[in-house]
């Protein structure tokens, strides 16, 4: 099984988590979520803030399908899913049209703990490159030996700034989620 198709999500209440220690979320952010799966994740941000825009970027057609086909199907009830835009894409070898969707984001998010080591580097070269990007938080690090003296492009960039303990779907165990911001 390839290591960047799995399931297991943060829960209602880990993102609920996630968005009580972030900055409001306003009109003018553009939340993405790198292995967005079914959407759950940019649904209930978009559902519980005032962001802009959700962008999900799944891997695996079949969910970005089933993701794009259960919000279309809840949002003459939820207007606020109508924020939701969702690719199937590679965080690899992206698309222009993506990587154009996904360079606007000031928010990323990313269940990134069962991504190859490629996706990872990748989702590491997207996070230190993209320009209005504020806010960056994963379930695993994106630099294992994080601190002011590596000379990785993504620590001369970012700072950890906080660790949240999230809830998750695959253990009864509190998760740390790494929140990064830029120096």
């Amino acid at each position: 099984r390839d290591p960047d198709q799995h399931t297991g999500e943060i829960s209602e209440v880990g993102v609920t988590s996630m968005l009580s220690a972030l900055p409001i979320l306003k009109a003018t952010d553009i939340f993405l979520d790198v292995g967005s799966g079914i959407g759950n994740v940019i649904a209930q941000v978009a559902l519980e803030s005032n962001v802009g825009c959700c962008v999900g970027l799944e891997v695996q057609r079949e969910l970005a399908e089933l993701s794009k086909s259960i919000v279309a199907s809840a949002k003459d009830s939820h207007l606020r899913l109508t924020k939701i835009c969702v690719h199937d894409d590679d965080i690899r070898h992206l698309r222009n049209t993506t990587m154009t969707a996904m360079q606007a984001s000031t928010v990323v998010f990313s269940n990134n703990l069962v991504f190859d080591p490629s996706s990872n580097l990748a989702l590491e070269t997207f996070v230190t490159r993209a320009p209005r990007l504020a806010h960056a938080i994963t379930m695993d690090k994106l630099c294992g030996r994080h601190r002011e003296d590596c000379k990785r492009p993504f620590c001369a960039v970012w700072s950890l700034h906080q660790t949240i303990q999230v809830s998750v779907t695959w253990s009864a165990k509190l998760h740390s989620a790494y929140w990064y911001i830029k120096h």
